[in-house]
């Protein structure tokens, strides 16, 4: 028989891990509200809202985490310090409760705000607001004492834009930030509707 290589074993291991999630996903976590927009609950100790239900799932956004800069060099989400946070520590955290299959993985446009596609699209668990979302849902987003971070870029480098990112102030208003601030960080994920113990009533 052929010996395994390492990258071989972790596979093999990862597969197990994910059957083994979904065999448990009866036992993991129900959120004891509907999967309605505006409802409130408490997941991997923080404090989220529904703002939106999509047909992927019900998108939801956390109260603020932390204070912590973008990036310390550029404002592309892609590559950001932040993005890496968010998918690592708090992604773990919430695996942990509700199970991996769970969590929809979903597309981020990082469009700029003068329009410019350079930084193209990616695919998240863990998130930011776009600057669009942010309109989208504004009536079930209320303004809060700090500044938080979009993930949506001022602009790019090809008009020599490269640190400034769209951030949300306590007036609710957006302006542009340095990307080594230290502003609010508001994770989004989209979850499946099957976490919710509460069906929506008719």
């Amino acid at each position: 028989m052929a010996e395994l290589t390492l990258e071989e074993l972790q596979q093999q291991f990862n597969d197990l891990k994910k059957r083994v999630n979904i065999l448990e996903g009866n036992s993991k976590r129900k959120i004891d509200v509907e999967p309605k927009a505006g409802n409130q609950f408490e997941l991997a100790g923080l404090k989220w809202k529904i703002i939106d239900v999509l047909d992927l799932g019900c998108m939801c956004l956390a109260e603020k985490s932390e204070l912590m800069r973008f990036d310390p060099d550029i404002n592309d989400w892609r590559i950001s310090e932040l993005r890496q946070h968010l998918n690592s520590d708090l992604l773990e955290k919430i695996e942990n409760e509700i199970g991996e299959e769970n969590i929809i993985e979903f597309e981020r446009d990082l469009l700029s705000v003068d329009g410019q596609k350079e930084y193209e699209k990616c695919k998240d668990k863990v998130s930011m607001l776009t600057l669009d979302e942010y309109r989208k849902c504004r009536s079930l987003i209320p303004n809060e004492e700090y500044y938080w971070w979009l993930l949506t870029p001022w602009s790019t480098p090809c008009n020599e834009y490269y640190k400034w990112v769209a951030a949300v102030v306590p007036s609710g208003n957006v302006v542009y930030g340095v990307c080594r601030n230290n502003f609010g960080v508001r994770p989004v994920c989209i979850f499946s509707p099957s976490i919710f113990a509460k069906e929506i009533k008719q």
